[in-house]
C-alpha cells in the first residue's frame, strides 16, 4: 500500500460518510477527517471509525472548504504522508481508483511534470459518460473531491487559497498549477461516486435540467470568487473563463426564472461582484 493519505473534509456529516471511509481505507494508508463546525451529533458519527486507521480533527467554526483541505494537508506533512487524496464527505470511491490515479500522477511525477490528478465523477444515482474516450484526458479544471496531489507539486503550487473559503477553490488551484507550467488529467478509468447537491429535475419546453438552488450564501461566494479568478488569471484567457462564463450564465439564468428568494439572492450576487472587484491579492 502506497504512503496516500486521505483528506475528508466534513460538515454536519450524515451516518453514511462512515460507509465512505471505510471504502477509502482499503485503498489508501490512513485517512484523516477534518470537521468543520463540529456538533456533538458529528462527533458522535466520527467516534464509530477505527482511530487506529482514522485521524479526526474538530474545527469549532466553520474554516471552509479551502482551510478545511489545507488542515488535512498540514498534519499529513508533519507524519510523512507523500501523497494526498481530498475527498468530500459524501463522495465513495470505486475499487481500484487510488491505484489508477497514483500510478499515473508517479508516471508523470517521475518526469520531472508538474501535474494534478483527478477521477471521472459519476453520480449515485445516475452514469454520466466521459466526455472523451481517451483514457487520459487533459482538463482546463478539476473538481477538488478525488484530487490526488504529491507532495513535491504541494512544495511547487503551494496549498489552497483560504480566503476563498468556498466555491471556485479547486478551480483557482488549477489555475495555478497551469501558471507554474503544470496540468490538470483527468483519469477516466478512475470513478468516484459523488453526491452533485440537492439537484431538483426541471422540465421546460420538454428539455429536462438540474436546478440546484444555491442558498443565498453560496451565490455570494459564487460570484465573489468568480471575479477574483477573473482578475488573477485575465478574462477571455482560455477554455477555462469560457467553460465558467457559460455556466455563470446559466445559472443567474435558472436563478431568476426558477429558483426561490429570487431578491435575496440577486442581492447576495450584487455583494459578491462588489466585493470581488474591491478585492486586494
Amino acid at each position: 500500500m502506497s504512503s496516500t493519505l486521505a483528506v475528508v473534509l466534513s460538515y454536519r456529516p450524515e451516518a453514511s460518510i462512515v460507509q465512505n471511509i471505510e471504502a477509502l481505507l482499503l485503498q489508501v494508508s490512513r485517512v484523516v477527517v477534518v470537521d468543520n463546525e463540529s456538533s456533538e451529533q458529528s462527533k458522535i458519527i466520527l467516534a464509530t471509525l477505527d482511530q487506529t486507521k482514522v485521524a479526526l480533527i474538530f474545527n469549532d467554526e466553520n474554516k471552509g472548504v479551502a482551510e478545511g483541505f489545507n488542515q488535512g494537508i498540514r498534519w499529513g506533512l508533519e507524519q510523512g504522508f507523500e501523497y494526498f487524496l481530498l475527498m468530500d464527505q459524501d463522495s465513495f470511491p470505486k475499487p481500484g481508483m487510488v491505484e489508477v490515479l497514483l500510478e499515473t500522477l508517479k508516471a508523470y511525477t517521475g518526469k520531472d511534470q508538474t501535474v494534478l490528478v483527478g477521477p471521472h465523477h459519476e453520480d449515485f444515482e445516475r452514469k454520466m459518460a466521459a466526455l472523451n474516450n481517451e483514457n487520459i484526458e487533459p482538463v482546463p479544471l478539476l473538481i477538488t473531491s478525488g484530487s490526488l496531489l504529491s507532495k513535491k507539486l504541494i512544495e511547487e503550487v503551494g496549498l489552497y487559497d483560504g480566503r476563498l473559503f468556498i466555491d471556485h477553490v479547486d478551480h483557482d488551484y488549477c489555475l495555478r498549477v497551469a501558471k507554474k507550467g503544470g496540468f490538470c488529467l483527468k483519469i477516466n478509468s478512475a470513478v468516484l461516486l459523488h453526491k452533485f447537491g440537492e439537484a431538483q429535475v426541471k422540465t421546460v419546453l420538454g428539455k429536462s435540467f438540474f436546478l440546484q438552488d444555491y442558498s443565498a450564501f453560496r451565490r455570494y461566494h459564487m460570484m465573489r470568487n468568480r471575479i477574483v479568478l477573473y482578475k488573477r488569471y485575465g478574462i477571455f484567457s482560455g477554455a477555462w473563463f469560457w467553460m465558467d462564463l457559460r455556466s455563470a450564465l446559466k445559472d443567474l439564468a435558472k436563478l431568476i426564472l426558477f429558483e426561490s428568494d429570487k431578491a435575496v439572492k440577486l442581492r447576495a450576487v450584487l455583494r459578491g461582484l462588489k466585493d470581488g472587484l474591491l478585492w486586494r491579492d
